[in-house]
């Protein structure tokens, strides 16, 4: 049945328009809304931490890896870090949010957290695979292979405040 009106066919026209600009709309803002909290959430732990880091130093990644896991901070993904412009592996990076939660973060101008850690001495190769092989998540095997590695400096990034403008290191 053809409309009488060319209001009602334009209107019929673009509703399907405005519906999917106000569902993207919400999840946009859903997204914000839960980076937000998971941020509030884990950064007070993650700044209790920092506070008490240099106890960690000369000690087993094992040890620090436990602290950060009984205070309910969830790593969600990590990489490896090289020493200025050499290939041997000193260090790690524990990331706290995973790629869509980043992009959020990014997006919105807000801190993103993540810890640095550089290790006494250099970690095999054997790092790369792994790191490839579990697409950067922090597996068993990999805790097991960093556990009795000792730290030598941990640096705290992104704990400064969800929107702070101080991206220095704690």
């Amino acid at each position: 049945m053809p409309l009488k009106y060319p209001i009602m066919k334009t209107i019929i026209n673009k509703l399907p328009i405005v519906l999917i600009f106000f569902v993207f709309q919400f999840y946009k803002s859903q997204n914000k809304e839960r980076y937000v909290n998971a941020y509030n959430k884990a950064v007070p732990q993650l700044q209790q931490i920092a506070l008490s880091k240099q106890k960690f130093y000369k000690k087993n990644f094992s040890e620090f890896l436990s602290v950060i896991e009984k205070r309910g901070a969830k790593v969600d993904n990590y990489n490896y870090r090289e020493r200025g412009l050499s290939p041997k592996i000193y260090g790690i990076i524990l990331n706290f949010t995973n790629l869509d939660d980043f992009i959020v973060a990014e997006k919105n101008n807000y801190l993103s957290p993540y810890i640095m850690i550089t290790f006494q001495d250099q970690i095999p190769d054997e790092l790369r695979q792994l790191t490839l092989k579990y697409h950067g998540e922090l597996t068993q095997e990999v805790k097991d292979f960093l556990a009795n590695r000792k730290i030598e400096k941990i640096e705290f990034y992104g704990i400064n405040g969800l929107t702070s403008q101080d991206r220095s290191a704690r």
